[in-house]
């Protein structure tokens, strides 16, 4: 499964996977911020680049 991280100075903030359900769609398979780290725009980082990867790879869905 594709999987991209957020780290800075060997932490790991954040964390998104994508998951293929069929040819035509992708799931986010599971997604998490650290706490401390929630409102500092990780997560739709993590997400632009999720999305991205489904847009370049032809997935029609997300889910």
């Amino acid at each position: 499964m594709p999987f991209w991280i957020e780290k800075e100075d060997n932490i790991i903030k954040g964390f998104i996977t994508l998951k293929e359900t069929n040819i035509y769609t992708a799931e986010i398979y599971v997604m998490g911020v650290l706490k401390n780290y929630h409102n500092n725009g990780i997560g739709k980082m993590l997400f632009n680049a999720f999305y991205n990867y489904a847009k370049q790879n032809n997935y029609e869905f997300i889910q």
